[in-house]
């Protein structure tokens, strides 16, 4: 056999363990989405985030989540936010417990709620004294990321992903006392850590999830819009995601938009924006809001000394409907300022 002949075979042979390598490595990081990374630093957090739309206008808000801060080091708490189409909101939390990660199965246990991996998508169970959920999660699933999703500085670090930019949920919601609902609807996963103290990262924070108005099978359109604004006053960062693109892209945004949300605060129905890549035009047609949350305030004493820690932020969740390209899109507001 000539020289020429081995060597190409050898050359071959390089070239296929590197593709079967580099495959192995992606479909590894996508089989391990719940994967948590814990870290020293007191001012430590890591969450996985859901937040969904449901049927009758009901909206789903559910976070595992552990942090350093305090007395103890990686101190999980699970979170449930349910307000149903009529009656008012519970915000439940259980803290404590352990934590526990398995990674050949991608299964994440932190305090009462438990995360797994499905072949379509994820299961999320939560339970807290006042309510308890069973979650059915189907879609894309991965890690999905930009470059204005990170953020370094001599305060820490943050960064996030996108677990799910699309799921569509079947929901078992058990109230104390009352009959268990199953409602269906459509939200978003995403996975957060930082060192960084919130009050550092932004002085306030704006995120529109949208949704077309079927399931994703029926209606595959989507937007997701992340907004921060920073504590020093330099001009907002933003990054977003169309359902036409295959990630998230950074962008600069309509100028228009932000000197509205700047002036008076808050988003309001028949503000316009563009988003740059493909020159989608989109209309807030609608927005009722539904929650305002004061952990401060809401944590009395507690909240209080922790007030310098993490600051005092006020968060308020909203319905939206907006009218873009594809047709109108349903979804969800958050946003969170710092006073």
């Amino acid at each position: 056999m000539s020289y020429l002949i081995i060597k190409q075979r050898v050359v071959t042979f390089i070239s296929f363990f590197i593709v079967f390598f580099l495959l192995f490595i992606v479909e590894a990081e996508a089989k391990n989405v719940l994967k948590l990374e814990p870290l020293s630093k007191e001012s430590y957090s890591e969450n996985f985030t859901l937040v969904a739309r449901l049927d009758n206008e009901a909206y789903l808000l559910v976070q595992a989540m552990i942090m350093n801060g305090g007395f103890g080091d990686e101190k999980p708490a699970c979170r449930v936010l349910y307000a149903p189409s009529n009656g008012k909101a519970i915000n439940d939390v259980n803290r404590g417990d352990h934590w526990n990660y398995v990674e050949h199965q991608d299964k994440l246990q932190i305090g009462s709620c438990l995360l797994q991996r499905t072949a379509n998508g994820l299961i999320w169970k939560a339970e807290t004294e006042l309510l308890s959920v069973e979650l059915n999660l189907t879609g894309q699933r991965g890690r999905f990321k930009t470059k204005n999703m990170q953020i370094k500085s001599k305060d820490g670090f943050s960064e996030s992903h996108v677990i799910m930019p699309q799921a569509d949920v079947l929901a078992l919601i058990k109230q104390k006392s009352k009959p268990r609902q199953k409602l269906k609807g459509i939200g978003l996963v995403n996975h957060a850590r930082s060192t960084a103290l919130p009050p550092k990262l932004a002085k306030r924070w704006f995120k529109l999830y949208a949704f077309g108005k079927g399931s994703s099978s029926e209606d595959p359109s989507f937007l997701i819009l992340d907004v921060r604004y920073p504590p020093n006053k330099a001009k907002p960062i933003a990054w977003s995601w169309q359902s036409d693109q295959n990630s998230p892209k950074n962008y600069s945004p309509n100028g228009i938009l932000f000197q509205k949300m700047l002036g008076k605060g808050k988003l309001e129905a028949g503000q316009k924006f563009t988003l740059t890549g493909n020159s989608n035009n989109y209309e807030v047609y609608s927005i009722k809001p539904m929650f305002r949350y004061e952990p401060i305030k809401a944590y009395g004493l507690m909240g209080r000394m922790l007030k310098s820690w993490v600051g005092d932020p006020v968060n308020q969740s909203s319905f939206v409907e907006i009218q873009a390209p594809t047709g109108k899109m349903m979804g969800m507001v958050e946003e969170v300022l710092f006073r």
